[in-house]
């Protein structure tokens, strides 16, 4: 019948297991000691075992906090730098051989005026001439020139300087 053991069917030599030696299996033994534990601290103690994961995670957190800061930065001044410089000259432009001043005789237009070449750097009109002001680096104004006379000039931005000529009639 199975699930009996009988002394003369037993094809193992081993003893019975209540007289086998308790160091045969570790789930068998007696604890003769308390090992260290943290059992008094209660949740404390699964708190703690977690502290270096969340230590990575607050490291990693910071990092990429860091790294999204940089980005923005870099990426404002990028966006400002090509807001002013909205055009790249072609390789082995001379730009020592431009003219920046823009001649205009009659009519109503919008002119923007800049310190670093390729732009205008005077704008001539029939009875004046237009530059930047001391210190300013761009400039935008609305001029309006009616028969060789100019009656309006509109600063839009920046500081313009104004230099009358004698070719009024």
């Amino acid at each position: 019948m199975p699930g009996t053991e009988h002394a003369e069917d037993a094809t193992e030599t081993r003893p019975p297991q209540w007289e086998r030696d308790s160091r045969e299996s570790p789930h068998e033994q007696l604890l003769t000691a308390i090992p260290p534990t943290d059992y008094h601290r209660g949740g404390l103690a699964g708190y703690d075992a977690g502290r270096r994961i969340r230590r990575g995670l607050a490291i990693f957190a910071a990092f990429a906090m860091f790294c999204s800061v940089c980005a923005y930065v870099l990426a404002v001044r990028h966006a400002a730098w090509e807001r002013a410089h909205p055009f790249v000259l072609p390789e082995g432009t001379d730009l020592s051989t431009l003219t920046r001043t823009l001649v205009w005789n009659e009519g109503r237009a919008r002119f923007a005026l800049d310190q670093e070449p390729p732009g205008v750097e005077k704008i001539v009109l029939p009875d004046r001439s237009l530059t930047l002001a001391e210190g300013s680096v761009r400039a935008q104004v609305v001029v309006v020139v009616e028969e060789g006379v100019t009656t309006e000039i509109e600063v839009l931005s920046g500081h313009v300087a104004q230099v009358l000529t004698n070719k009024r009639q």
